[in-house]
């Protein structure tokens, strides 16, 4: 899959905008296990949190639901570490290192820094959102209703 250019990440994160009205997003990431039976000589390295045998497929989608990215087959316990082991996990980081300009969403306002988004199995980082999650969110739960449409 080749890599997107620069204008092709900002159509995105323009149509993320337009779309879910949510600016700075240039990708909604996200992971499934895959049930495979047992690899030979494998050990437990296929062995999930779900209690079974598994490759994962990790992919990042733009607003439109069309993947920019796909890294399938790896073995992995949960989404975070086999993303953290990913090849998507290095596309990740070049993304970031070549188009990290970020959005100015209000004239005279901050530039927000571009983000992929995700769910709360993936670290929270810098360039990464996932929801709050809790019981006692009170003005979190607008965050969150502002991210669910988004992903």
């Amino acid at each position: 899959m080749a890599a997107l250019t620069e204008q092709e990440w900002k159509t995105v994160e323009e149509d993320f905008r337009k779309c879910v009205n949510f600016p700075s997003c240039i990708g909604a990431k996200d992971g499934k296990h895959l049930g495979v039976i047992v690899p030979a000589d494998s050990g437990s390295l296929f062995y999930n949190f779900k209690n079974y045998f598994s490759v994962v497929l990790l992919g990042v989608c733009d607003s439109k639901y069309r993947c920019t990215f796909v890294d399938i087959g790896s073995y992995g316990r949960s989404d975070s570490s086999t993303f953290k082991n990913s090849l998507l996990c290095k596309k990740h980081k070049q993304i970031f290192s070549t188009f990290h300009q970020g959005v100015l969403v209000v004239t005279d306002g901050p530039t927000l820094p571009n983000v992929l988004i995700g769910n709360e199995a993936f670290k929270l980082t810098s360039n990464l959102l996932h929801p709050f999650v809790g019981k006692h969110l009170s003005k979190k739960k607008m965050f969150n209703h502002s991210l669910y449409p988004a992903r």
